[in-house]
């Protein structure tokens, strides 16, 4: 069966078109990842084969379109038309959120506005059971988080939650890896990121606390997501250090920050954020940037050194390397519109709940209050809300 959602974009700005491009990618595919005209390898199996081994993936029955694109500002809104226009598509334009709702002909959303404005669209999306996507993080406050929880809960649409981290190849394998016991009993977790600040053609927005949530939300709301998925367990006290160190001027957010996080079950994370020594490879945004991580058990370390394929995993006495493929940008944009379309066919469930984003928004608020009472442990209960 073909699967053909007609989709609405609220927004139109440089994260929208980065989603769009990975729609129409997989829409003009036959095979995930592999050119219409291009026969080698998948194309073979179907001629000789009398089956196609798991990691072919046939994809030539999502056929998504956009249908409707909604921007307040007319030069994005009009990028976005042409970049449709170019893969085939003519979808009506709107300058408001209420326009759009009330006269866009679509049956699917994809919500990539600035952080604050999620819920405007969200909640009557879900109200009226439209099935959507929405871009991480879902609020800039624990009440909205519950707010579309609630709203989710009496829907009968898909919400799907944009923690893209969770069907990423590269982040699924470290996943693996722990959930076997490949270094035994986890009881740390360390992410660290170096990177340029923020661009604001991407988005002023980032640069306000009240707008974004905070870098610690906007930023690092993925990493407290894997800490959370990598765990199992629930995040019961945040401690932090850090503020403006460069950027002080224009903008309330911290641009360096170390968290340490404490868990139910005594495993401890640990973030590092620099937002203004830039090194290291240059990422799909053209920023600047240097992550690693650390995964320590009682066997063994597992390490995502600062390269963009390549997991080590250290015992004593060895070190194996494995490459695992990080193609799709952005730690996963692409598997993450594959499986969002395969949940629309009810071929897959989402990865993330919105319960799990308010768990990665609890602990970046926390942590931002922490930083607030000079280092103060701040508690979360077990509905994740700041005690």
């Amino acid at each position: 069966m073909t699967v053909e959602p007609e989709i609405g974009f609220v927004a139109a700005g440089k994260r929208a078109r980065t989603l769009m491009s990975h729609l129409y990618t997989i829409r003009e595919q036959d095979y995930f990842l592999c050119e219409r005209d291009d026969d080698w390898p998948h194309g073979f199996y179907d001629a000789y084969a009398e089956s196609t081994p798991e990691w072919v993936d046939d994809v030539s029955d999502l056929n998504p379109s956009v249908t409707a694109i909604m921007n307040p500002g007319s030069e994005s809104r009009e990028t976005a038309y042409e970049l449709c226009r170019d893969h085939g598509d003519d979808p009506e334009l709107y300058g408001s959120l209420d326009a759009f709702l009330e006269a866009g002909q679509f049956d699917t959303a994809v919500v990539a506005s600035p952080n604050d404005q999620h819920i405007e669209a969200v909640v009557p999306l879900l109200e009226n059971d439209v099935d959507l996507l929405c871009e991480k993080p879902l609020a800039t406050t624990l009440e909205d988080h519950d707010e579309m929880i609630a709203a989710d809960r009496d829907s009968d649409a898909l919400f799907y939650v944009g923690f893209q981290r969770r069907v990423a190849p590269y982040y699924r394998k470290i996943k693996e890896l722990l959930t076997e016991g490949t270094i035994g009993d986890v009881g740390m977790m360390n992410h660290v990121e170096v990177r340029d600040p923020f661009q604001s053609s991407s988005g002023g927005f980032r640069f306000s606390q009240e707008r974004s949530g905070g870098a610690l939300l906007e930023k690092n709301s993925h990493d407290f997501d894997l800490f959370n998925w990598y765990a199992e367990a629930d995040p019961v006290r945040v401690s932090a250090f850090g503020g403006q160190h460069v950027f002080t001027e224009n903008t309330d957010i911290v641009d360096q920050a170390t968290v340490n996080v404490h868990y139910d079950d005594g495993t401890v994370g640990s973030l590092e954020l620099c937002l203004y020594n830039g090194v290291g490879h240059v990422d799909v945004y053209d920023v600047h940037t240097r992550k690693t991580s650390e995964y320590r058990g009682t066997d063994g370390v597992v390490l995502a050194p600062d390269k963009p394929d390549v997991i080590e995993v250290q015992r004593r006495g060895e070190t194996n390397t494995l490459t695992v493929s990080a193609e799709g940008s952005h730690g996963g944009d692409i598997f993450q519109m594959r499986r969002f379309l395969r949940c629309l066919a009810g071929d897959a469930e989402p990865p993330a709940t919105a319960v799990a984003a308010k768990k990665a928004a609890a602990v970046s608020f926390a942590a931002e209050r922490s930083i607030d009472r000079d280092g103060t442990v701040v508690e979360i209960d077990a509905n994740y809300d700041l005690q």
